[in-house]
């Protein structure tokens, strides 16, 4: 859920104790919106008649969006 490095210094996350987190699963997060919206993207392409209307890229369009956030 929360890949997000301390960036801000955090005054309440110590460094020392970061060896300890659990990793269930840490991929790159592009490749996993491939796996995960592939299909419905291209499901959704088929539809569209107008190219500009076309997903080329489901992980850039989200990051780009002013209305949703992509996971980090």
């Amino acid at each position: 859920h929360n890949n997000r490095e301390n960036v801000h210094g955090n005054p309440g996350i110590d460094p020392a104790r970061l060896d300890d987190n659990m990793y269930f699963v840490q991929k790159d997060i592009r490749s996993v919106y491939k796996d995960v919206f592939q299909e419905a993207v291209d499901k959704y392409n088929e539809k569209q008649k107008r190219n500009d209307r076309k997903i080329d890229d489901y992980y850039d369009k989200i990051k780009k969006s002013e209305k949703v956030h992509e996971q980090r």
